[in-house]
């Protein structure tokens, strides 16, 4: 535990000089990003040690349009440090639509060779105190698969003066349901931290800075 502790700190020192790229539960995508956000994530299974590191960058390029690239994906496990690929991701807004905040399209396409048809969204619920931010994403390519994300989120700044949000995220596929109950800390216009725990065993965050 110690040992999980101390990569966190340093994780965190490392990054945090460095909006929102997500929503704010840990796997949910948010709407048209509207600066240059940089969001490392990070997933750590304790026993066995194992850390996963996924580094994307957010860059606003019109009013709805965006383009996502991860800069690097990380494993560190037994078998020492490992490169993971790449990914990049243009995504295109038609709108607000009644309760939905945003409706989002994207594509991926990551390297090694992988596809996937993206539809991100979120509806409001209480205006600034609760919603249910949702993903659907279709993989076409290397295996045909439906993963579904959402995430009811309950904000706290309105209630009671305290910024931050509680979430319960569902990620269902054909394989199963995982749940990861997690704190969003708003801890200023331009940056936020994002911690959870997958019930399945792995601890897992992202930070999110905005330029």
């Amino acid at each position: 535990m110690k040992k999980i502790f101390t990569l966190l700190i340093i994780f965190s020192i490392v990054v945090l000089p460095l909006g929102n790229l997500f929503g704010a539960s840990y796997g949910t995508f948010t709407g048209i990003t509207e600066g240059i956000n940089f969001g490392p994530t990070f997933g750590i299974v304790p026993n066995p040690f194992e850390l996963k590191v996924d580094l994307p960058v957010g860059i606003p390029l019109k009013e709805n349009i965006d383009l996502w690239v991860s800069l690097s994906m990380i494993h560190v496990g037994d078998d020492g440090v490992n490169w993971e690929g790449v990914w990049v991701m243009p995504r295109y807004d038609f709108g607000k639509l009644a309760i939905l905040q945003y409706n989002v399209l994207a594509l991926n396409i990551g390297y090694p060779l992988n596809v996937s048809l993206q539809y991100h969204t979120e509806i409001g619920i209480i205006d600034e105190i609760l919603s249910l931010e949702a993903n659907l994403i279709g993989n076409l390519y290397s295996d045909l698969s439906l993963l579904g994300i959402v995430a009811p989120v309950l904000y706290f700044e309105k209630l009671i003066g305290l910024p931050l949000a509680l979430y319960l995220e569902l990620n269902a596929s054909f394989e199963g349901v995982s749940t990861i109950l997690g704190v969003d800390l708003i801890l200023s216009k331009n940056f936020e931290l994002n911690l959870g725990y997958d019930f399945g065993g792995t601890i897992v965050g992202w930070l999110s800075i905005t330029f």
